[in-house]
């Protein structure tokens, strides 16, 4: 059982740093810059975010993007792209729900986007697996479009 008192670590701290490094690399820049503007699926963007990370990470944070809400992924590539057009760092974060027990229960995913002089962080904060059943996640959009690709 989840006791707000007790979590302190989110537990998504790893896969936001090795995400906001990645998003730092030239070579991630290009593909991402050219897949928005390619306006390429989902599944191909998030190949292109984990390309240059360690591959005993990459699975982890392909995983964690693949099960947040599709429009969650959108939403944070946008904050990057404003950061990337500007020449400003992007920073993903992690941040503890304010009320554990009522965002898991009310099944939510919160993106906070904070654009300043400096640059651009996106703050995302979520129980994982507890996202909202209706929302289609990064993984269903991928398959969906597996499967519209073979008709």
């Amino acid at each position: 059982m989840l006791e707000e008192s007790s979590m302190t670590w989110t537990g998504c701290e790893e896969t936001t740093w090795w995400l906001t490094w990645a998003l730092r690399q030239e070579a991630t820049q290009i593909r991402l810059a050219d897949a928005l503007t390619d306006n390429e699926p989902a599944s191909q963007i998030i190949e292109y975010m984990i390309a240059d990370i360690q591959p005993n990470v990459a699975g982890r944070v392909r995983a964690e993007l693949s099960e947040l809400p599709e429009a969650t992924v959108f939403a944070m590539l946008a904050a990057w792209r404003q950061a990337f057009d500007g020449g400003k760092p992007f920073e993903v974060a992690s941040a503890r729900p304010v009320e554990l027990m009522g965002t898991a229960r009310r099944r939510s995913v919160r993106l906070v986007v904070d654009v300043n002089e400096a640059g651009v962080r996106a703050e995302l904060s979520h129980i994982e697996t507890r996202h909202p059943r209706w929302a289609r996640s990064a993984a269903d959009a991928i398959h969906l479009r597996r499967v519209g690709s073979l008709g």
